[in-house]
């Protein structure tokens, strides 16, 4: 399970909540830091925040499904979710959902992409 988001408090919050439920957890704060640190891919899991510094979550989710990754993705954002971030959510294969999000929402939205 790999987290990127620019918030450190809510990567650590999430790396917690994941642990304490057995996923181990990986995070980084932007989507180049995860391309110089993940390691080989393919990874299990990703939970992406759609606004990141430097190159976007949307940016990393496509380059990495333009390089045949076909990782399960949950997008994060603290905007308001309209219908053209569900439709790129969609082509990029991703789940979307609102910060702040619920540890219940989250840890079953990470189960289910895990089976």
């Amino acid at each position: 399970m790999h987290i990127v988001d620019d918030d450190a408090a809510l990567r650590e919050s999430f790396e917690v909540l994941l642990e304490f439920h057995g996923i181990k957890a990986h995070s980084y704060a932007s989507a180049e830091e995860f391309c110089r640190n993940a390691g080989p891919l393919p990874i299990d899991c990703l939970i992406i925040d759609i606004d990141l510094p430097g190159a976007s979550g949307v940016d990393l989710l496509d380059q990495l499904r333009r390089n045949d990754v076909i990782t399960p993705a949950l997008f994060i954002t603290g905007r308001r979710v309209r219908e053209d971030l569900r439709s790129t959510a969609d082509r990029l294969t991703a789940a979307l959902f609102e910060k702040p999000i619920l540890p219940e929402e989250l840890i079953s939205a990470v189960r289910e992409a895990l089976s």
